[in-house]
């Protein structure tokens, strides 16, 4: 197990939370970030007929999600040497939660045009905040608890499940989750966030241990918030990442 311990571990077929990502709105809930974990490591399991690669992933978050055991059921959608599209439902005790569609595209070698990346990369100097047991940030812009557009370079030192390393696609569906939190336009003290949906668009796979999240938020003063976010690593841009967030005003 990694330094700060395992989102889950595995007992069967289920997917047994440890605690460690409990929504920080609602700790019995799950939080959006150990779920994106878990979609991208129960889609890593299914096969695909040729070498591909995730290209888009959308989730669906039907509510707070009681932080119980997990079970999941996949569909094939499409089934092709060019494109797979799969579909996983994630329940609780036959009820679904939360449902996950992936679309994955062939590989070829191709031109590329890179996007640079505009930040630095952090360093040994670097100022690291620990903002939980399974995040770590280093502020460029902004970043959480502050309001206005942010960008931050984070890092996850966990697992996903308990035993099994943290792969790239892990990283970036986590950090998809995140947008709305370094781009918040209003007060937590004042107003609370509900995560609807995270849709993730990915040109690569990340190869660097620090992850960048630039992001921005808009409101049109009607409840509702779009996250948008830039997903980069030290070699430059490789994918975006949006949000449609629940804003309501805090209770009490």
């Amino acid at each position: 197990m990694s330094k700060a311990g395992a989102f889950f571990a595995k007992d069967g077929a289920l997917f047994v939370p440890t605690g460690l990502g409990a929504s920080p709105w609602q700790p019995q809930a799950h939080g959006g970030v150990s779920l994106g974990g878990l979609v991208a490591h129960v889609l890593e399991q299914v096969p695909c007929p040729a070498p591909m690669q995730v290209v888009r992933i959308t989730l669906d978050i039907l509510g707070a999600i009681p932080l119980e055991p997990l079970a999941t059921a996949i569909r094939i959608l499409r089934e092709g040497r060019r494109v797979q599209l799969v579909e996983i439902d994630f329940t609780v005790e036959g009820k679904v939660w939360l449902r996950a569609n992936a679309l994955r595209m062939r590989m070829e070698e191709t031109p590329a045009h890179p996007a640079p990346m505009p930040y630095p990369y952090p360093g040994a100097s670097s100022r690291v905040e620990g903002h939980t047991d399974w995040l770590e940030i280093v502020p460029v812009i902004g970043g959480f608890m502050h309001t206005g557009p942010g960008a931050v370079w984070l890092r996850f030192p966990c697992q996903v499940v308990d035993g099994s390393p943290q792969t790239p696609l892990e990283t970036a569906l986590m950090a998809s989750d995140l947008g709305s939190g370094v781009s918040t336009m209003f007060a937590f003290a004042d107003w609370t966030y509900a995560n609807l949906d995270i849709t993730l668009y990915l040109s690569r796979l990340p190869q660097s241990e620090w992850l960048m999240v630039d992001a921005t938020s808009d409101a049109a003063g009607n409840g509702i918030v779009i996250a948008n976010s830039r997903l980069g690593d030290r070699h430059g841009m490789f994918g975006s990442a949006h949000q449609s967030i629940f804003l309501a005003p805090r209770a009490g």
